[in-house]
């Protein structure tokens, strides 16, 4: 009988210690959830005034995780909108400046909403190892693609300054190429290099890097996996002509007559302003840019230069897409 109690008693201490831990668990949850969930109210509750038309609305979010580098990004772009707005209603321009908000607050509403309801099921399945990996993986995805658009919002809303320099176009995309040579080793993309043109440009290597990025990464992921991209130079009278060129399916009509507007773009995870960004900063250098899609549409002399420089990779002429970024050189007596 001694045994049995003792047994009884045991039992009855391991209920109570366990009861303990779950209330514990449970309260150490619901403050963990409190804790990211406040923040991420005060940014979604901001960024709607945002949407509403309140410029320069920010937050105040004290710590050094990535939701805190959210919100000084977060804060940054509210900032330079508000400039932005007394700008533009200098210029009876305000208009476009609200259909900016809006599309800003629809980009951010499906990250804020994925980290809400995530955040909303901790305190629920805490105790799930493989909820609390997603959770991790969750905020952290969704705050880094949070970041990249406020980042993209800001190189967009920032008047374009360049520090120009001579520059040789032929050296800038070869390095342009070395930096995603991993990304096009993992996809099976053959980058094929055909510079025919020796003439220098003035322009802003940064800036310049940033377009050819751009256009590189966009050639890669239109193709699925397997492909080709041409990058050609070649002169073209007092310009010089930068191709980048892919074999992927091409572009579909509706979207191409409007892919270099802010906030269009085809990919399920892009903001849309990278190639409004492009545009932006080949304009600054007094050059231009066009999208042909399919290939067949550039004019008969520069299609046979792209299909050569394809070689056996060569897609067809119904199929691929090409950017022509034509930029003014350097004239010969400066040289």
């Amino acid at each position: 009988e001694l045994i049995g109690s003792n047994v009884i008693q045991r039992r009855r201490l391991i209920l109570l210690l366990g009861t303990i831990a779950i209330i514990l668990g449970a309260v150490v949850a619901t403050l963990l959830a409190r804790n990211i969930l406040s923040p991420i109210e005060r940014l979604r509750t901001a960024a709607g005034r945002i949407g509403a038309g309140e410029f320069g609305e920010t937050v105040t979010i004290e710590t050094t995780d990535e939701i805190g580098a959210l919100a000084e990004t977060f804060n940054k772009m509210s900032i330079e909108l508000k400039k932005r707005e007394v700008e533009v209603r200098r210029s009876e321009r305000l208009s476009a400046i609200g259909t900016t908000a809006s599309a800003i607050a629809h980009e951010m509403k499906t990250p804020i909403t994925s980290i809400k309801t995530y955040v909303d099921m901790l305190p629920l399945r805490f105790d799930d190892p493989e909820f609390r990996g997603k959770f991790s993986h969750t905020i952290e995805d969704q705050t880094t693609r949070l970041i990249k658009l406020i980042d993209d919002l800001l190189d967009f809303s920032r008047e374009t300054r360049l520090h120009l320099s001579d520059l040789d176009l032929n050296l800038q995309l070869h390095m342009a190429i070395v930096v995603f040579r991993d990304l096009m080793v993992a996809n099976r993309v053959k980058a094929m290099e055909d510079y025919r043109s020796e003439r220098r440009i003035k322009g802003d290597p940064d800036k310049l890097e940033q377009v050819f990025f751009n256009l590189l990464k966009n050639g890669i992921e239109a193709q699925s996996e397997g492909g080709a991209m041409a990058i050609v130079t070649l002169d073209a009278g007092e310009e010089v002509l930068t191709v980048v060129a892919d074999a992927g399916p091409g572009v579909e009509p509706d979207t191409r007559d409007t892919l270099f507007e802010p906030f269009v773009t085809t990919k399920s995870k892009g903001t849309g302003l990278g190639l409004a960004i492009v545009k932006k900063v080949v304009t600054a250098h007094g050059g231009e840019i066009e999208l042909f899609s399919p290939l067949e549409e550039v004019e008969e002399d520069l299609l046979a230069t792209i299909r050569t420089a394809f070689g056996d990779h060569w897609p067809g002429d119904q199929q691929g897409s090409c950017f022509v970024v034509r930029l003014p050189a350097i004239a010969e007596s400066e040289n």
